[in-house]
């Protein structure tokens, strides 16, 4: 137990030696270089690229697994023609009955939750949709990412006309911190926690909006 104590405070030393952390001072003067701003881009893209994609990739997923169920059950009637008492329910969509069906109030096991008041047709467009979202989402990052390096390569060129004797010092520390994706590899507990509630809770919502219960 204290050789392992001991060879972990040593390797979180030897972390810490190759992380240059600067004064105070120079706090204010490190955050307007080029390095910090593209690392500081880099990182907040990258998050909002994850979450995009996790969002596309899960919808996805949930409309392609209702669908399937759904096939399975025999195409269950989750809809009931109602011609009073329509408020707070939920219509169904493009139903084969008329715009007078609504969502059944009380919902059996064979009964998609979220896509319940859509048609099997409309899932298979929705189902389409999402697919190319994400197909589109996944190839715009390729190409933005293409695209951002190109401009790094740019704007690296005017970096030596631009930046101080002493922002350049201070813009090579920068690049001694760890990447985007050993930040969200440092983090990824924490955002895996968050992505797990956000989804639960945006499913849930989507459900209860689906059905009113």
């Amino acid at each position: 137990m204290v050789k392992a104590s001991a060879r972990a405070i040593s390797v979180g030393a030897a972390a810490s030696q190759s992380i240059v952390i600067p004064e105070p001072n120079d706090w204010l003067l490190q955050e307007g270089t080029l390095s910090a701003v593209l690392v500081v881009h880099s990182r907040r893209q990258a998050l909002a690229n994850v979450a995009n994609a996790v969002s596309s990739a899960v919808l996805l997923i949930v409309v392609l697994s209702e669908s399937l169920i759904f096939q399975m059950q025999g195409q269950p009637e989750c809809c009931e023609n109602v011609n009073f008492q329509t408020h707070g329910r939920m219509p169904c969509l493009q139903h084969t009955g008329g715009r007078h069906f609504f969502v059944k109030l009380n919902l059996t096991e064979t009964c998609p939750r979220v896509t319940s008041r859509h048609t099997a047709h409309n899932r298979h467009l929705l189902i389409g949709h999402f697919a190319l979202q994400l197909i589109a989402f996944l190839a715009a990052w390729r190409l933005g990412a293409m695209l951002f390096r190109r401009v790094v390569h740019w704007a690296l060129q005017l970096k030596n006309k631009l930046e101080s004797d002493e922002e350049k010092r201070l813009s090579s520390e920068v690049y001694s911190q760890e990447g985007v994706w050993m930040y969200l590899l440092r983090h990824q507990h924490y955002l895996i926690c968050v992505t797990v509630w956000v989804v639960s809770a945006v499913l849930t919502s989507l459900r209860i909006m689906s059905t009113k219960f």
